[in-house]
C-alpha cells in the first residue's frame, strides 16, 4: 500500500507540475520512472498510464513521424527538418500531413500545444545523438 502510495504521489506531482507550467518534464526518463514505479506497485497501473491520450497518440505513429513530431515541436521548418533527417521536404509534408490526420490535429501550431508540456530537446538528445536512445518520448 505504502508503495502505491508513493506511486501515486509521484504520478499526480509530475501532472500537476507541468500542468502549472512549473518545470518542464524529460519525456524518456519520466516515462521509464514511472512505469518502473508502476510496475513494481501494480502492472493493471502501468496498462492505465499507457492510455494516456497523448501516449496513445505518441503511440500511433511511426518512428520517422515521432522525429518529426519532435522537431515541429522545437520549432524547426519544414526544410530544416528535412536537412536534420536527411529526407526531402516533400516527405517532411507528407509525415505531417500523416501526424495531423493520426492526431486529428488541423494544424502544427495544435501539435505544438497538444505536445507543449513535452522535453523534445532531451528527448532528441538523448534519442539521436547518445549511446543509449530513449524509447518513449513522454510527459
Amino acid at each position: 500500500m505504502k508503495d502505491l502510495f508513493r506511486f501515486l504521489v509521484f504520478l499526480l506531482t509530475g501532472r500537476m507540475l507541468n500542468q502549472a507550467g512549473q518545470s518542464r518534464v524529460n519525456p524518456s526518463r519520466q516515462y521509464d520512472q514511472t512505469i518502473e514505479m508502476a510496475g513494481h506497485v501494480e502492472p493493471q497501473l502501468v496498462t492505465i498510464y499507457e492510455q494516456d491520450p497523448l501516449t496513445v497518440h505518441w503511440n500511433s505513429i511511426t518512428r520517422r513521424e515521432q522525429d518529426v513530431l519532435a522537431r515541429i515541436c522545437l520549432g524547426d521548418r519544414n526544410r530544416d527538418i528535412a536537412d536534420l533527417l536527411g529526407i526531402a521536404p516533400g516527405t517532411v509534408k507528407g509525415h505531417i500531413e500523416n501526424i495531423l490526420r493520426k492526431l486529428h490535429a488541423k494544424n502544427r501550431t495544435e501539435i505544438r500545444i497538444m505536445f507543449r508540456d513535452w522535453d523534445f530537446q532531451t528527448w532528441w538528445m538523448e534519442h539521436h545523438i547518445s549511446a543509449s536512445p530513449a524509447q518513449h518520448p513522454h510527459r
